[in-house]
């Protein structure tokens, strides 16, 4: 029997040898990987070392697929917690590209404005040919940064998608035992959350800087229980 690190080095080579063109897709079998083993797989694959890659979409929509496939074999709470894993990286990609595009923008501004141009030259002790042939290869790093992670956010856009179309349509068809299951597990997972936002506040007034992604975390992942609490809420309503 292969253990789980036989398996998974199985897997990286089986994609591997996909991505270098000798091996097919269809020959690649992710039925048998648990959602855990997806979301990993998914993640590794929709960054930025693998999107160049012409054949990493094909791959990223049948991982996309076989997560959305396996979605009705899980409890709709379970499935909650999963869009909150992708919600919650999708954001980190969108607050990259926008600070990417910031940076791309202030320095587009500064490679127009010749004060600031003879001050940096200085200042490094360069020409100024040399000072504007930098500046421009750092706006292309920072362009193409951009366009890779654009290219990353589609690919988790259109995976939440699939989830969150699978959540609306079968809360409409759960019973009102499941919808009580339901909100009392929101309310759990959201009382729970909510004392670790409390706890990383804490820790980030502290100067704990690592606390600060964590606490985005917990704080989108609030935003999103909240969300389906509500909505379950206004169709007990009505």
């Amino acid at each position: 029997m292969q253990s789980n690190k036989q398996k998974e080095n199985n897997l990286a080579n089986s994609v591997a040898s996909y991505l270098n063109g000798t091996l097919a897709l269809e020959t690649l079998n992710f039925n048998n990987l648990s959602m855990n083993e997806l979301i990993n797989l998914f993640a590794d694959y929709a960054s930025c070392k693998y999107i160049t890659n012409d054949k990493t979409p094909n791959l990223l929509n049948a991982i996309i697929d076989t997560i959305s496939n396996k979605l009705p074999s899980m409890s709709l709470i379970k499935v909650i917690d999963l869009y909150i894993v992708f919600f919650n990286k999708s954001l980190l990609i969108e607050d990259t590209m926008i600070g990417s595009k910031n940076i791309l923008s202030v320095m587009s501004y500064h490679i127009s404005d010749e004060e600031y141009i003879e001050k940096e030259i200085k200042k490094k002790k360069i020409t100024k040919d040399k000072f504007i042939d930098n500046c421009k290869k750092d706006l292309t790093t920072y362009s193409n940064m951009i366009d890779l992670n654009e290219k990353i956010f589609s690919f988790y856009n259109n995976l939440l998608d699939k989830i969150l179309l699978f959540i609306e349509s079968n809360l409409h068809k759960i019973t009102n035992q499941e919808k009580k299951y339901l909100f009392d597990n929101l309310n759990s997972r959201f009382e729970i959350n909510s004392e670790k936002l409390l706890e990383a506040i804490k820790n980030e007034n502290k100067g704990n800087i690592r606390e600060v992604v964590n606490y985005n975390d917990i704080k989108n992942s609030l935003i999103v229980y909240e969300s389906f609490r509500d909505t379950l809420l206004e169709k007990n309503d009505n």
